[in-house]
């Protein structure tokens, strides 16, 4: 199973459900960001912390052929509407992190067309991240384990709801910029995770959930 982060819904918490990597990442974030431990047990310490880019995720934004629409999934476990990606394995690079996530969770393979930006945590409640544009090279829409609905929308009519960490990053998409963008992940604050929470209280409560391994597939809408 793939680490994933909250990043990929907005935030940043890991929620790996089930298996031995997800409840050794949640024990060592327990000890580290809720009780404020500087070491835990050594039991819990994986190799996955020698990745480079541990604790680092990619996004991939698809785009249509005629460049007019953009490609989401809505999430099985939390279902929002999200880009696909999510959290870099063990000896893994962000480029081809993007590319297997991107299969895994659309049936698309696809090849990056550029870099569009880098975006640094400005707290605990959010992971490094690069985001790229990506090209369809063959393959069909298909659902998977983690994806319960996908489509491509238009950028003025995304689904709802498609949450506003994934807008500003299709906003820095769409200046085109030739330079890749350098900046801090935008509305992970501890306000933006309580408005959120009062806003979405069954999504947060899902969300919750997850992160402790109960992850509940039926839709609440």
């Amino acid at each position: 199973m793939t680490k994933r982060s909250l990043i990929h819904y907005g935030y940043g918490i890991k929620t790996s459900p089930g298996g031995e990597i997800g409840r050794h990442a949640r024990f060592r974030f327990w000890c580290r960001k809720v009780c404020r431990f500087e070491s835990y047990p050594g039991y819990f310490i994986s190799h996955k912390q020698s990745s480079q880019y541990m604790n680092s995720s990619a996004i991939g934004i698809v785009f249509s052929p005629d460049s007019k629409q953009v490609l989401l999934i809505k999430r099985c476990d939390v279902p929002v509407w999200v880009f696909p990606g999510g959290g870099i394995e063990d000896g893994e690079t962000p480029e081809e992190a993007v590319v297997r996530e991107v299969k895994e969770e659309t049936g698309l393979s696809v090849i990056i067309s550029r870099k569009i930006g880098e975006y640094t945590p400005i707290n605990r409640l959010s992971n490094y991240t690069h985001v790229f544009e990506c090209q369809t090279v063959n393959g069909e829409l298909s659902t998977g384990e983690e994806t319960r609905n996908l489509g491509f929308f238009s950028f003025s009519e995304t689904p709802y709801p498609f949450l506003h960490v994934h807008q500003n990053w299709l906003d820095d998409a769409l200046t085109y910029s030739t330079e890749v963008i350098k900046k801090e992940v935008e509305g992970t604050t501890w306000w933006h995770f309580c408005k959120f929470l009062v806003i979405h209280p069954i999504l947060m409560g899902r969300y919750l959930l997850s992160w402790v391994g109960l992850t509940i597939n039926s839709d609440p809408e």
